[in-house]
């Protein structure tokens, strides 16, 4: 997506297009740091810092709220706990909830919220 040059808003990585009645989404893309994966393998921490990093950067420098993740893990293998924690999401205490949350994974799309 294009920045916003004027009001200097942050943007999505891309917007989901739907059929139907569904509004499109706008979707914030995450890929885990190669160097921040132990030994490889991504696990919930890492996860949920990139979240709630972005959406704790937007509120704070734009008064905004990303709130539409994709995490891209098609490189990495994921701790074994990694899609049930993801799952519960919403549910830890945490002050930066989100509305949708889905991997890439094995090629296919998991919606996890």
């Amino acid at each position: 997506m294009k920045r916003d040059e004027e009001e200097h808003k942050p943007t999505y990585d891309f917007i989901w297009l739907n059929n139907g009645n569904i509004p499109n989404i706008p979707i914030e893309l995450k890929m885990p740091y190669e160097e921040n994966a132990k030994a490889g393998i991504v696990t919930y921490p890492q996860v949920r810092n990139m979240i709630g990093n972005a959406v704790k950067s937007a509120l704070n420098n734009h008064n905004f709220k990303k709130e539409n993740f994709m995490i891209d893990l098609t490189d990495f293998d994921t701790a074994d706990n990694l899609m049930y924690r993801l799952e519960r999401y919403n549910d830890t205490p945490t002050p930066y909830k989100i509305k949708k949350l889905l991997t890439l994974k094995d090629g296919k799309i998991h919606k996890l919220t």
